[in-house]
């Protein structure tokens, strides 16, 4: 049996989860709201992972503020912690990379 291909998580998905999460930690909601407003929005696991994934890569490169703690609300929603390692380690490397030619010369 051939699997099926991933697709990848819409942009705009992602962008509505790391918004929802950040305002949700703002607000000092709890556990049930930040639950119901991260379902409303997606249950899958690799979508959530990847959203997790992104926030905490960019606390790490550059310290985004609270990308650790909205990685760990979208990881508490069910998110696969394999995929965000991967998203992380490849978020990381995005922002630290070598940008040299990248601009104007």
């Amino acid at each position: 049996m051939t699997p099926r291909p991933t697709r990848e998580p819409e942009p705009i998905t992602l962008a509505r989860l790391d918004g929802t999460a950040r305002r949700l930690l703002r607000e000092h909601a709890d556990r049930e709201t930040c639950l119901r407003e991260i379902y409303a929005l997606t249950t899958d696991s690799r979508v959530l992972g990847t959203a997790a994934g992104t926030a905490l890569g960019a606390y790490r490169a550059h310290n985004v503020y609270d990308g650790d703690r909205v990685s760990g609300m979208l990881m508490e929603a069910g998110g696969d912690p394999d995929v965000r390692d991967e998203q992380a380690a490849a978020t990381v490397t995005r922002l630290t990379g070598d940008r040299s030619g990248i601009g104007n010369p």
